[in-house]
């Protein structure tokens, strides 16, 4: 699930992402018929734009602590007014990271 050198790899991230937002079903089914990311891209144009992306948040629940991760001027860090699929990978590796420094916050 990680590699060597400690970097989520992108299939992990996807992974993460689909079962995160959808049912064990619909994930089998999005990475059938192309991957998790076209499940958001409801138009097929290889992004997902601000519709899409409020459209995706009502199937996410994100904790308080992530809610900053998770706003569409944050992610579209080219401000293309669309998110890529690196710009999504991106923000879910930032969220995995802040996740686990929570987690060890708790313990101390």
């Amino acid at each position: 699930m990680i590699e060597e050198d400690r970097k989520v790899k992108r299939h992990t991230l996807k992974t993460l992402l689909a079962m995160s937002v959808l049912t064990a079903s619909a994930a089998a089914s999005a990475f059938s018929n192309g991957g998790v990311y076209s499940v958001f891209d409801s138009n097929a144009d290889g992004y997902v734009d601000r519709e899409e992306f409020k459209q995706m948040l009502k199937h996410r629940r994100v904790r308080k602590e992530l809610r900053h991760l998770w706003q569409f001027d944050a992610i579209d860090k080219d401000r293309d007014q669309r998110i890529s699929e690196q710009e999504m990978l991106d923000v879910l590796q930032q969220e995995i990271k802040l996740r686990k420094s929570l987690r060890e916050r708790k313990k101390q």
